[in-house]
């Protein structure tokens, strides 16, 4: 009985000791607070440690991970790079399953009260880039935007996002994420140019590592040559407007091919001058095309091609009337179509002439053949276009100057 009193005596010792010896060499169990715990911002490999947290959300955060977090939010939270840790790379900061979750935020208004909105956002680390101008310009200037906004978001590896309202969804059959709260949009960091006209290589140093809206004019066709197949899949138009325009087009070709055996050439004629043909337009340096310069270009065609039909748009048709004549066969398109329709016309001829602006550049493009345009668009002597217009930018190389 002596020894089995000697021997609890022992062990409990022995477990005292051990214990004793355990928290003086540091090998105690370690308890993680559950709060305790970081984000990794897979795209640029920086931690984003969780700390003491306030009621609002921060102005410029547009996008919450799904983390297990406290239930409040950092007004100081913010993305940004650091070299100073490297770490297991993590799929992403967002769960990532293929499906598409619900996302509430909270967003501080004027009034100081807050209201929630719903937005869908898909489960991954996508940024987006998008644009404010969905309004106040016309078609043509709708389109370059759009298509350089495509163009820069495959070179940065973004989406391109639009409101649900713009203009070009009802036209055309894009690609673009469509957000449904266009509050959303004026939490983007808004980025900015002067150079409209011209390519801004500036654009393509964007970090990848939040969501832009891009609040200029972008005016280059070096923005989207990389993906010009992709453009020209989206540029299809809908139903409702292509099916006008074939009709036309048809009934040209049907109309002429009675009168002459042979192939039928169409060419599109967009003859821009309205609010350019002013003495004020004249004051700021901006040009319109002359007669003798669309004499000229039809004459090119006509010594290059048979049975050549100009199909004509304008925004002044009562000029074109009084000005413009030809031999050949001429169609006057009826200034009660809407641009979209026009557009879609001259998408659908051979080849094109085009003389200043967006609208007949993009009739042009899409219609694809020679495109001919008029060299003298606007006054290179002066001090404003010499810093954002550049014809080589504007301009494809293989498009046709003429005089």
């Amino acid at each position: 009985m002596i020894f089995g009193i000697c021997g609890i005596i022992g062990l409990a010792m022995h477990s005292y000791t051990w214990n004793w010896a355990a928290l003086v060499l540091g090998h105690s169990e370690l308890h993680v607070n559950g709060s305790d715990t970081r984000l990794v911002d897979n795209s640029n490999s920086s931690w984003l440690p969780k700390t003491q947290h306030t009621s609002t959300v921060n102005k410029n955060i547009n996008w919450f991970p799904k983390v297990q977090r406290p239930s409040t939010t950092d007004k100081n939270f913010s993305w940004f790079p650091s070299n100073k840790r490297k770490t297991k790379p993590r799929t992403s900061v967002i769960s990532t399953t293929q499906k598409t979750t619900k996302t509430t935020s909270v967003i501080k208004n004027k009034t100081d009260k807050t209201k929630e909105t719903s937005y869908v956002h898909s489960n991954d680390d996508t940024f987006y880039l998008a644009t404010n101008i969905i309004s106040g310009v016309g078609l043509g200037n709708l389109i370059y935007l759009y298509a350089s906004l495509v163009g820069l978001a495959n070179s940065r590896n973004m989406t391109v996002a639009l409101q649900a309202n713009h203009r070009l969804r009802q036209i055309f059959h894009l690609e673009a994420k469509v957000l449904p709260d266009a509050n959303i949009f004026k939490k983007f960091k808004r980025v900015t140019s002067e150079k409209c006209c011209m390519y801004d290589e500036t654009f393509l140093e964007m970090p990848r590592n939040r969501n832009y809206t891009i609040d200029n004019l972008l005016q280059s066709w070096k923005y989207f040559s990389h993906v010009e197949s992709n453009i020209r899949h989206q540029l299809r138009f809908k139903d409702h407007i292509k099916s006008v325009a074939e009709k036309r087009i048809r009934g040209f070709r049907e109309k002429y091919q009675l009168k002459s055996p042979g192939e039928i050439t169409l060419i599109g004629v967009h003859i821009r001058r309205g609010n350019k043909d002013s003495e004020v337009a004249r004051k700021s340096g901006n040009y319109v095309a002359p007669p003798e310069y669309i004499r000229n270009a039809m004459a090119y065609y006509v010594s290059r091609f048979s049975n050549c039909v100009f199909v004509v748009c304008s925004d002044t048709m009562t000029w074109v009337k009084k000005h413009i004549k030809t031999n050949s066969g001429m169609e006057l398109i009826s200034e009660t179509n809407s641009p979209e329709v026009d557009m879609a016309i001259l998408s659908l001829c051979n080849h094109t002439i085009m003389t200043v602006g967006t609208f007949g550049w993009w009739g042009g493009y899409l219609a694809g053949g020679t495109v001919l345009y008029y060299k003298n668009p606007y006054d290179e002597k002066d001090q404003f276009w010499s810093k954002v217009f550049n014809k080589a930018d504007y301009y494809p190389p293989h498009w046709i100057p003429l005089l």
